[in-house]
């Protein structure tokens, strides 16, 4: 289930990169630098989204996250698991 998390991040970044050149086309045939400028940024963005998911997705994929069907919650961050201090903080 946390694999598929990971592909419809990817399939809404390649959306993103789809309507960004899109934006582009048609400023570019308007001839508006303000479409072209949120082009840019809508492609600069979606790019950027889709190598972070993808850098992730094989990094929870190389750990073995994605070995069974079940929604898990991934720390990398290794501790000794003492939380009380979080929720019950000494006065």
């Amino acid at each position: 289930m946390d694999q598929f998390s990971g592909d419809i991040a990817a399939m809404l970044e390649i959306a993103l990169i789809g309507a960004g050149l899109v934006v582009l086309y048609y400023g570019g045939k308007e001839g508006s630098k303000l479409m072209k400028a949120g082009a840019c940024l809508m492609l600069i963005g979606g790019f950027l989204g889709l190598a972070c998911t993808g850098y992730w997705w094989f990094k929870y994929h190389s750990i073995g996250v994605f070995d069974n069907p079940r929604v898990s919650t991934v720390n990398l961050v290794h501790h000794d698991g003492d939380t009380k201090h979080h929720f019950f903080p000494k006065e």
